[in-house]
């Protein structure tokens, strides 16, 4: 009996594991690139809402003539574009392989609420 509980908690493990793909990035992410860019819409939307970098690369957000305006924040506070712009670009370099949360301070908030977006960084 010890052994099938044994196997029964195996096999959930590995098929708990099984939507990691190449490199640990979730299955469904964007594979990862040396620089990315976001432009944060007139919708209140980042797009694309998910990036993948490999360790060192870059992202680039560019919003322009939106009223109030955007900037980007990251969740964990490691980054901010500063005070919302109508028009503006902030360029971040990511070394640190994880995926980091982001968002527009005007129009989102911490946890993916609102426009709000995630690196993936491989």
């Amino acid at each position: 009996m010890r052994l099938g509980g044994a196997l029964l908690v195996l096999g959930l493990t590995v098929g708990g594991s099984a939507c990691v793909g190449d490199g640990g990035a979730i299955e469904g992410s964007p594979s990862p690139v040396a620089t990315a860019e976001v432009t944060a819409t007139g919708s209140n939307l980042f797009s694309p809402q998910h990036v993948a970098v490999s360790a060192g690369g870059t992202v680039t957000w560019t919003w322009s003539n939106v009223e109030p305006g955007h900037n980007v924040v990251a969740d964990d506070g490691s980054f901010s574009s500063g005070d919302p712009e109508g028009s503006g670009t902030f360029t971040r370099t990511f070394d640190e392989p994880g995926t980091v949360r982001y968002y527009c301070a005007v129009h989102g908030t911490k946890g993916g609420v609102g426009m709000s977006g995630t690196v993936t960084v491989t």
